[in-house]
């Protein structure tokens, strides 16, 4: 069984949008229309699908109605129980992304973004602001994006390609970070536990990089000057001229690699990129809806709460909480 939900928001030329899902893709793109635009593809008769409109602001969210083999039993086998969201946002929008189950991905707008998914990748092309990704299993990508960038996995690689950033954190237990190219005046902070930091240096860009480890290797094939070099610490410079960038990288076993790139760091523009077709919807009424089964959830026991992003991921990971009970610490740190 699926159903197609439609709506469309009125909103102004400046929204907050809200998506929360359990099971299925999330898709959000920038256009150049004061509304936000819903189209939601509900599969199975267990799931439930959740608006609200208030002036600027749009939430969704899906709900789950569980079998009798528990609250997380749709994961198992037995009927599918699933919705597949695709949305269109004004181009300056605060976007807040929830998933357990599926990938987030988000293009082409100017706002702040913050985006977390259990199970599923995270893709972000084309946003300027800040912006927040997080994912436990699953890769982090980011493509073209300019300001100020926080990525965290826990299994799983973190790429930022082609953007204009003046800050970058960059966290993953198990996976490799990328940073293609790095940018003039952007500082950089990585940390791994088993993984690498592979980094490219355009011409005209020189950093000044600190690498620390337990199990630490390097390999610098551009031009650099070391004043610390052993197994446990590299510190020195990479590429030529004077430093315009910092890069630091920690690790347990990890491999620092440093390559030079041809030409120049992108400079984007805000609003360069082209605007996604603009799809038709029918126009609908503000307040709450909601389609679908309606049986409430439950709320997870609480527990004793890790205190940052990476120590709840890692606790996940470990099996020391459950996902339900890692979402609502996620929420509780925001």
């Amino acid at each position: 069984m699926e159903e197609r939900i439609e709506q469309s928001f009125e909103t102004g030329p400046q929204a907050e949008v809200s998506v929360e899902n359990v099971n299925g893709p999330v898709t959000v793109e920038g256009w150049d229309e004061a509304r936000v635009y819903l189209d939601a593809r509900r599969r199975g008769e267990r799931a439930r699908v959740v608006f609200h409109h208030e002036g600027a602001r749009v939430e969704v969210r899906t709900e789950i109605e569980p079998r009798d083999g528990g609250l997380m039993s749709w994961w198992g086998r037995g009927e599918t129980a699933e919705v597949e969201y695709t949305l269109r946002v004004p181009r300056d929008t605060r976007l807040r992304l929830r998933n357990v189950h599926g990938p987030l991905r988000a293009a082409n707008f100017r706002g702040a973004l913050e985006a977390k998914s259990v199970d599923g990748a995270v893709q972000v092309f084309q946003v300027l602001g800040e912006l927040r990704a997080e994912a436990t299993n699953g890769s982090v990508e980011l493509t073209g994006v300019q300001g100020q960038a926080q990525a965290y996995t826990t299994n799983g690689s973190i790429t930022l390609r082609d953007g204009q950033l003046d800050s970058v954190i960059a966290e993953t237990v198990n996976g490799s970070i990328h940073v293609d190219p790095l940018s003039a005046g952007c500082a950089v902070r990585a940390r791994t536990v088993n993984g690498e930091l592979n980094l490219n240096v355009p011409n005209g860009v020189a950093a000044e990089l600190e690498a620390s480890g337990v199990m630490l290797r390097t390999s610098m094939n551009i031009s650099h000057q070391s004043y610390t070099s052993g197994r446990t610490a590299w510190r020195g410079r990479v590429g030529s001229g004077e430093p315009n960038a910092q890069v630091s990288f920690s690790t347990v076993n990890g491999h620092v690699r440093v390559n030079g790139r041809q030409g120049t760091a992108p400079a984007l523009t805000a609003g360069e990129t082209a605007a996604p077709t603009p799809l038709s919807a029918e126009g609908g009424e503000g307040g709450t809806a909601a389609w679908g089964a309606a049986t409430p959830t439950a709320a997870p026991a609480a527990s004793d709460q890790p205190r940052d992003v990476m120590g709840i991921l890692q606790a996940i990971e470990r099996g020391d909480v459950s996902v339900e009970q890692g979402l609502d610490m996620m929420k509780k740190l925001s």
